[in-house]
């Protein structure tokens, strides 16, 4: 399994995780598929490899720009 795929499924076995990034703003964010777009970010910034290899061209919740926006404008929420 690769880790893109671990944090999904661990999204899936704790909902809150992906509910613990919330706006900057502390808006509530309206994205679509925001769960895939926060697993991709976190794999890029984990892996230091920048969204070059994780962004996918056609797929909204993989797109280079949407993954900057995520990336610039959600925060964990301090615990």
């Amino acid at each position: 399994m690769e880790l893109p795929e671990a944090i999904l499924e661990v999204m899936l076995w704790v909902p809150e995780l992906a509910e613990a990034f919330t706006a900057v703003s502390r808006g509530r964010s309206r994205l679509k598929d925001l769960p895939i777009s926060i697993a991709a970010c976190l794999t890029a910034h984990s892996l230091n490899v920048g969204y070059r290899p994780i962004a996918k061209k056609g797929i909204e919740a993989l797109e280079r720009s949407r993954l900057s926006h995520v990336s610039r404008t959600l925060a964990p929420n301090a615990v």
